[in-house]
C-alpha cells in the first residue's frame, strides 16, 4: 500500500497551513470533500464528489451560441477583460439528466494544481465530453462541449485527480499529469472490473485488492507515441505468484512477472484469453458517455 502522508481531510482541517488558500476556499473545498480520508497528490483548484449511484462524470469548457445559426464560441469565465476559460464539469446519476457545475479551474490554473474528482458507490465513468450537450444550469445558447488540453494557447494546464468508489470504475484522463485510484486509495477489493486510462503526461494509476480472472485492474499509461512517464500498479498481489492486473504503456509497474505466466496460463485455457484481452485496446478511443 502506498503511503501518502498528507490526506484531504487533513487539508480541510489545516487549510490555511497547506497553504492553498488561493486555489480553493475552505467552505468550497469542506462541502464537496467533507473528511473523506484521500491522499492530497497536489495543490487543489477544485473538487467534484459523485453520488452512491451509477454515475457519469463528463469534464469540458462551456460553449455559448450569440444569436441563432452563429458559430459556437469559448464562453469566457473570467470576465471582460480576461481571457480566463474555466472548466466546467456535468454529472448524471443511474441515466437521469445532466447537471452543470462550474469550477474554479481555469486556464490560468497552474500545471501543479489538480481537479478533484471523488465518485462513490455504483459503476461510475469520467471522461471528457465529446461534443457539445445542454446540461441543466446552462443558459439555453450554452452547451458544455470539448475541453482544451492541446498545446494551444488557452488551453488547460492541469490534470486530474480521481477516486474511483466500490463498483465497476472506468476512468479517462487528460493529456497532462493525472492521478487515479480505481477505489477511494483504499486498497479494498471492489469484486469489480477498473479501467484507468492515463493518456498524455506524467500519470500514477492505481488500482484496488482485486486479483483475479473475473476481477481486475486495465492500467494504461499513455497511447502509443504519447509523451510521459507513467507508473502502473494494480496492487493486488496472490500469492500462487500469478498477477491478473493487465498493464499496457507503463513506464514502471509494481509487477514484472504478469508477463511469463499470463501467456502460458492463457494458453492452456482459451476460453479465458478474451476477457483479458478486452484490456488491451481499451484506451484506443475515448466514449461519448451522453449517447
Amino acid at each position: 500500500m502506498l503511503s501518502v502522508p498528507r490526506t484531504i481531510s487533513t487539508i480541510v482541517i489545516g487549510f490555511a497551513i497547506a497553504g492553498l488558500a488561493a486555489c480553493v476556499d475552505q467552505p468550497e473545498l469542506a462541502e464537496n470533500i467533507g473528511t473523506k480520508d484521500l491522499p492530497l497528490v497536489g495543490p487543489v483548484c477544485d473538487a467534484v464528489v459523485t453520488s452512491n449511484s451509477d454515475d457519469d462524470v463528463i469534464y469540458g469548457t462551456v460553449f455559448v451560441q450569440y444569436a441563432p445559426n452563429s458559430v459556437w464560441e469559448r464562453q469566457n469565465q473570467g470576465g471582460a477583460t480576461s481571457l480566463s476559460y474555466g472548466l466546467a464539469v456535468c454529472t448524471r446519476s443511474n441515466g437521469g439528466p445532466w447537471v452543470y457545475r462550474g469550477t474554479q479551474c481555469t486556464t490560468d490554473t497552474p500545471s501543479n494544481q489538480y481537479l478533484y474528482i471523488l465518485t462513490q458507490g455504483g459503476n461510475d465513468r469520467v471522461a471528457p465530453a465529446q461534443r457539445r450537450v445542454s446540461c441543466q444550469g446552462l443558459a439555453s445558447n450554452e452547451r458544455l462541449g470539448p475541453p482544451f488540453f492541446a498545446a494551444i494557447p488557452g488551453s488547460y494546464r492541469f490534470g486530474l485527480a480521481v477516486y474511483g468508489g466500490s463498483g465497476s470504475d472506468e476512468i479517462y484522463g487528460t493529456p497532462n499529469n493525472d492521478h487515479v485510484f480505481t477505489h477511494n486509495f483504499s486498497g479494498t477489493a471492489d469484486n469489480s472490473y477498473d479501467l484507468a486510462c492515463g493518456f498524455g503526461g506524467n500519470d500514477t494509476l492505481f488500482g484496488d485488492e482485486d486479483d483475479s480472472y473475473g476481477a481486475y485492474e486495465c492500467l494504461h499509461g499513455s497511447r502509443i507515441g504519447s509523451d510521459g512517464i507513467d507508473h502502473c500498479d494494480g496492487v493486488g498481489d496472490r500469492s500462487d505468484g500469478r498477477e491478473y492486473d493487465r498493464h499496457y504503456h507503463c513506464d514502471s509497474t509494481e509487477s514484472s512477472r504478469q508477463a511469463a505466466w499470463y501467456w502460458t496460463w492463457c494458453a492452456d485455457r482459451n476460453s479465458y484469453c478474451p476477457k483479458w484481452e478486452r484490456c488491451r485496446s481499451e484506451c484506443a478511443s475515448i466514449p461519448d458517455l451522453t449517447r
